[in-house]
């Protein structure tokens, strides 16, 4: 369910093939079912994401970069996703913040990009090059640092309902990690998506498995 169809284009989408077992919202936050076990990602939990300001306030304090000191360098957030509007730049002590970006303290560490389903995660890539060239490298789950993705489960955990979510995260010298933003519409290839797919069953039949036993 893609964020830039309308919402009659996405009703009638869902109308034309409710046979389905589910639905991936893919960064819409106007859309809402009535069946929330039916629709992963929904449009409450989809907002927060879509601006930094936002995310900042979702997080608990330290998930994010702290915000660099008046009269400094450092890095100035657009809304939306991707990495296209984050610039670094020097923040004057009276500079206006447009509604909705966020600032952020640079950080010199190891970038990744972490795809989580509810609170597991399932696929991790390293992140090398520039916003404008960026580059992504398969990493797995056993060669993943453990900071990083105890940090995103731990980012997933504060969205409730079900979610799939692409989280980018920084990990410094000190092995500190930190969240820099949560995209509800990840690029993912084609194996990734199946990994999505399959955890998604897997949690549907241990939640229908669990329902059962009651």
């Amino acid at each position: 369910m893609n964020r830039n169809r309308t919402q009659v284009e996405t009703l009638n989408y869902i109308r034309n093939n409710i046979d389905c077992d589910f639905i991936i919202n893919l960064g819409n936050s106007g859309i809402e079912l009535n069946e929330p076990h039916f629709m992963w990602n929904s449009a409450e939990w989809v907002a927060p994401l879509l601006t930094p300001g936002a995310t900042r306030k979702l997080m608990p304090i330290g998930y994010l970069p702290a915000q660099p000191e008046p009269d400094s360098w450092g890095w100035l957030k657009a809304p939306g996703r991707g990495g296209s509007g984050k610039t670094q730049r020097f923040l004057p002590y009276d500079f206006h913040l447009p509604r909705g970006w966020d600032t952020q303290k640079h950080i010199e560490g190891e970038e990744y990009r972490v795809i989580t389903v509810g609170m597991k995660v399932v696929q991790v890539t390293s992140r090398a090059g520039t916003n404008e060239n960026r580059e992504y490298r398969w990493l797995g789950l056993s060669n993943t640092p453990s900071e990083v993705k105890s940090k995103a489960r731990s980012a997933a955990a504060n969205l409730q309902g079900t979610n799939v979510i692409g989280w980018d995260l920084i990990q410094d010298k000190d092995e500190n990690v930190y969240i820099l933003e949560g995209n509800a519409c990840p690029g993912v290839n084609d194996a990734t998506a199946q990994r999505v797919v399959d955890e998604i069953y897997r949690q549907r039949e241990e939640e229908r498995e669990v329902n059962n036993a009651y």
